[in-house]
C-alpha cells in the first residue's frame, strides 16, 4: 500500500488539473433557475439574432449585462454543441485558468525559489468558487480575468514591461465586457496599496500612474459595446446603457438591497470548507509571524479593500465576492508558510464519514421504493466514487495541504451533486421546457407575461422567443385566444389551481396557465 500511495505523488504536483472533478457537477446537474437558465436563453436568442451587439431576452433588449459570457458561450457551442454541458465548459476553463494564475501569482511574489505555491491549492475546494465553476454565471469567468490583470500588475509595476502594461490593459477590458465596471473594484486596492505590498521593490511612481490610466483606457472596449447595442434600440442613450448594466444593479438595486454589514455575516460561509480545518490558535500566531509576508499583504490589498467597497454598495450577493476568494488564498498560505499547524488536516476524515452517510440517505429511499427519489442514484454513485478517492487521498501518510486539498474538494464536489440532485424533483424546470416545446408543435396558441426570465428558451430550444404580452393586456390577448396558454412567473403567492404545469422556484413559481384563468387575473 505504502509503494502504490506513492505513486498518487504526480498528481499532487499540479491544482489546476483537479478542477476537471467538478465536471461532474456541470455534466450531472440540471439548469439552474432563474439565473442560469436566463443566461442560457440570452446566449441561445444571440445565436438566432442577426447582429452580436444586441443581447434579447424573449426578444426585448437586454441589457443587464455585458456580452461577453454570450460571445463565449456562442463559441462553446460552435465547438461541442448546443448543450449545458459545453456552456458549462466556459467557467470550468476559467476555474483552472484562475488556479493556475494564482500560482505564477505567488511565485512572483515571494520572487520563485524552492517554494511550491500554497495559494492555488487553498483556491482549490472553496465551495462556493466550485459551486460557480460548474455553471453558467458571470463571476468565475470575472475571476480569471481579475487574477489575470493582478499578475500583469504584479509584472508591470516591479519590471516596468511593455508587455505586462499590455496585458493589465487587455485583462483588465475583457473583465470590463464579462461584468462591467466593477472589476475597478477588485484593481484599485492593489493599484494605490502597491507601495506597501510591494515594499522591497518600491514602484515608482509614473508606473502606478500608467496603472490608473490603463484601467480607465479599459473601459473603452466596454463603451464601443455599449454604442453598438444603443444604436440598434430606440430611444436607449449609450450612457443609459453604460450605467444600467454597470451599476444600475448595484448601486440602485431592488431585488438584492442589503445593509452594509450582511457581507460581513456570511464570511463564514465564504471561507468553506477551510473555516472547518482550521486551528484558530496557531492561526493567530501566524498571522502575526506573516504581517510582513509579500503574500499577506497582496492578499490584503486584493481582498479587503474590495469588500469594504462592496459593504458600501447596496447591491449584495454573496457570488459577487468570489473574486476575492484568491486574494483570501494567498493570506491564508502565507499564515500557513508561517505556521504549518494551522490546518488541522485529520479533519476531513470526519467530513468523508459524514458526506458518506448524506450521500446514502437518497439511495436507501430510491431503493426502498420512492420513485421520486430514483432519479438521485448517478449523482448518488458519482458522490460514492469522490468520496472514496477522498479517503484514498487522506490515507497517504504525507498529509500536507495538497492532500488536504484534494480530499476537501472530493467532499464538496459530492455534497454539490447531492444537493443539486435536489433539483430534479417532479416536476422540473426541463418538464416545463418540454411541455412548451410539445404545445407549440402542436399549434396552441402561446405567450410569455412581460416579467417571465426566460427560463425555457434554450431548454425547449425555441427558434424564436415566445410572443410577449404585457400584463395590463393579458385579459384582452385570452379573450382573443381562449384556446391559449400563457407562461407566468409568479411572486409569493400561490400558483392558480388550473394550472397545467408549475414549477416551484426560491422565489416563487413558473408555469403554464389557461386563457380563462389569464382572462379573470385568478394568478
Amino acid at each position: 500500500m505504502p509503494r502504490m500511495l506513492s505513486h498518487f505523488d504526480g498528481p499532487l504536483r499540479r491544482p489546476w488539473p483537479w478542477v476537471g472533478l467538478v465536471a461532474l457537477v456541470a455534466a450531472l446537474l440540471p439548469a439552474v433557475p432563474i439565473d442560469e437558465t436566463r443566461y442560457l436563453t440570452v446566449a441561445w436568442e444571440l445565436q438566432h439574432n442577426d447582429g452580436f451587439a444586441l443581447l434579447t431576452l424573449n426578444g426585448r433588449p437586454y441589457l443587464d449585462k455585458p456580452p461577453l459570457l454570450f460571445w463565449l458561450i456562442g463559441l462553446a457551442w460552435h465547438v461541442c454543441g448546443h448543450s449545458i454541458w459545453a456552456a458549462r465548459m466556459v467557467s470550468l476553463a476559467a476555474a483552472a485558468g484562475t488556479i493556475a494564475l494564482l500560482g505564477a501569482i505567488e511565485r512572483r511574489l515571494i520572487d520563485g525559489g524552492h517554494h511550491r505555491p500554497l495559494a492555488p491549492w487553498i483556491l482549490l475546494p472553496f465551495v462556493l468558487f466550485d459551486a460557480f465553476s460548474g455553471s453558467v454565471m458571470f463571476d468565475v469567468p470575472l475571476c480569471f480575468f481579475v487574477a489575470g490583470s493582478l499578475l500583469a500588475l504584479i509584472h508591470w509595476l516591479r519590471d516596468g514591461h511593455a508587455v505586462a502594461f499590455v496585458l493589465l490593459f487587455a485583462c483588465a477590458a475583457l473583465g470590463m465586457l464579462m461584468k462591467g465596471p466593477v472589476v475597478a473594484v477588485h484593481l484599485i486596492g492593489p493599484i494605490l496599496l502597491s507601495p506597501w505590498w510591494n515594499a522591497p521593490h518600491p514602484p515608482r511612481p509614473w508606473r502606478i500612474g500608467l496603472a490608473v490610466a490603463a484601467l480607465l483606457l479599459s473601459c473603452l472596449p466596454l463603451t464601443w459595446w455599449a454604442a453598438s447595442a444603443a444604436a440598434e434600440v430606440d430611444h436607449v442613450p449609450v450612457f443609459e446603457t453604460l450605467r444600467h448594466q454597470a451599476f444600475g444593479r448595484v448601486t440602485d438595486s431592488f431585488a438584492h438591497r442589503r445593509g452594509p454589514y450582511w457581507y460581513l455575516l456570511l464570511l463564514p460561509p465564504l471561507f468553506l470548507p477551510w473555516i472547518l480545518w482550521i486551528r484558530w490558535r496557531p492561526f493567530a500566531h501566524g498571522a502575526r509571524a506573516a504581517g510582513r509576508d509579500p503574500r499577506m499583504r497582496f492578499g490584503v490589498a486584493s481582498s479587503a479593500v474590495a469588500l469594504l467597497l462592496f459593504s458600501l454598495i447596496s447591491g449584495k450577493q454573496l457570488h459577487y465576492l468570489l473574486p476575492l476568494l484568491p486574494g483570501a488564498s494567498l493570506i491564508l498560505a502565507a499564515i500557513v508558510n508561517a505556521q504549518p499547524e494551522t490546518i488541522d488536516h485529520r479533519r476531513p476524515a470526519y467530513a468523508i464519514l459524514l458526506a458518506t452517510v448524506a450521500c446514502a440517505w437518497p439511495v436507501a429511499l430510491a431503493w426502498s421504493g420512492r420513485n421520486e427519489h430514483a432519479g438521485w442514484l448517478p449523482t448518488a454513485v458519482a458522490a460514492f466514487a469522490l468520496l472514496a478517492l477522498a479517503m484514498f487521498v487522506s490515507a497517504r501518510r504525507y498529509r500536507g495541504i495538497e492532500t488536504t486539498s484534494v480530499a476537501s474538494l472530493c467532499i464538496v464536489v459530492a455534497l454539490l451533486l447531492q444537493l443539486g440532485a435536489v433539483l430534479r424533483r417532479s416536476p422540473n424546470v426541463d418538464d416545463l421546457a418540454g411541455y412548451v416545446r410539445d404545445l407549440r408543435q402542436r399549434g396552441v396558441p402561446l405567450v410569455a407575461l412581460d416579467d417571465e426570465p426566460g427560463m425555457v428558451g434554450f431548454l425547449a430550444r425555441l427558434p424564436e422567443p415566445l410572443p410577449v404580452v404585457d400584463a395590463a393586456d393579458a385579459a384582452r390577448w385570452a379573450t382573443e385566444n381562449p384556446e391559449g396558454i400563457a407562461l407566468i412567473h409568479g411572486g409569493k403567492s400561490q400558483p392558480p389551481a388550473g394550472a397545467l404545469l408549475v414549477v416551484k422556484l426560491a422565489d416563487g413559481w413558473e408555469g403554464l396557465v389557461p386563457a380563462p384563468i389569464v382572462r379573470r387575473g385568478d394568478y
